[in-house]
């Protein structure tokens, strides 16, 4: 079931003895601190017992981790696309992030996965039309090895019965990042659009306050002194600021640098304030 997923390179699949490793590998140039959220194991830790469940999401996710890495030639096959991939498990999507899975890729992936509708319902009507035979040897399973999980069994055997066959149509590594490439161009041009209303909403919303603040000069003018002199040096700054800005907009730049400069004399001493004016006027200083 697991080997059409592990294609080699950044998804491995070993076998062990009676067990299967399976190694997944996502390197970026600039690693993360994993550190600074937590250990990600609690969260990861599900994924073993869905893989031996039958789901093969997680094995598709690490499929898609070397189609990422170029492990997979573009020629190749998708294998088998799993229901769900539009609706992972906690622990799925906690992969999805540790492993640094593009988000468009398994958007156009998920294109192709049918609705996950979850399997319990499902799989209480497989059971039931089991016949009597079937019933036997699982029961006999139950009666002959007591530690076995027979719950994860038979949902395993279920899933596998009821998999997609072989001849679903499948796209190619091409055709997939084709698609995922389609997904990224209209997701930053939604992106681009939203950025472009939100700064014409803050410049709006800047002109009408920079219009109010020509309106009420003298009084903004005193509380800049009083910002000052509280030492209120952040609230101090964004209002001179604001006052250069409405300045330039009523072309009376001259008149702003002369009360500033007498501003400046009269408090000459706080330096807090003058130092971060200057900064923000002259960032390469």
């Amino acid at each position: 079931m697991l080997q059409s997923y592990f294609p080699g390179g950044a998804a491995r699949l070993s076998v062990a003895g009676a067990h299967v490793v399976l190694d997944v590998t996502s390197e970026e140039d600039e690693p993360r601190d994993e550190l600074s959220s937590g250990s990600p194991l609690a969260a990861l830790a599900p994924v073993r017992a869905e893989i031996v469940q039958g789901d093969l999401r997680a094995a598709y996710l690490a499929w898609l981790v070397a189609v990422q890495a170029e492990d997979v030639r573009d020629s190749a096959l998708e294998p088998l696309v799993p229901d769900g991939l539009s609706t992972l498990s906690a622990a799925q999507r906690a992969l999805v992030d540790f492993l640094r899975i593009d988000g468009d890729l398994l958007d156009a992936a998920a294109a192709a996965s049918g609705a996950s509708t979850g399997d319990a319902k499902e799989l209480r009507a497989w059971v039931a039309q089991l016949s009597p035979e079937a019933k036997d040897r699982w029961l006999a399973r139950a009666v002959a090895e007591p530690e076995l999980a027979l719950g994860g069994e038979l949902l395993r055997a279920f899933r596998r019965e009821n998999e997609v066959g072989p001849g679903a149509e499948r796209r190619t590594v091409r055709e997939l990042r084709a698609a995922a490439e389609v997904r990224r161009r209209a997701r930053e041009q939604v992106e681009a659009a939203r950025l472009a209303k939100a700064r014409r909403v803050a410049e709006a919303a800047r002109e009408k306050r920079l219009v109010a603040l020509s309106a009420k000069l003298d009084a903004a003018w005193t509380k800049l002194e009083d910002l000052v002199e509280k030492s209120a040096y952040e609230d101090a700054l964004a209002l001179a600021l604001d006052l250069r800005d409405a300045a330039t907009r009523d072309g009376s730049t001259a008149a702003f640098a002369a009360r500033f400069e007498a501003m400046r004399k009269r408090r000459i001493r706080r330096r807090g304030f003058f130092d971060r004016w200057k900064r923000a006027n002259h960032p390469e200083a």
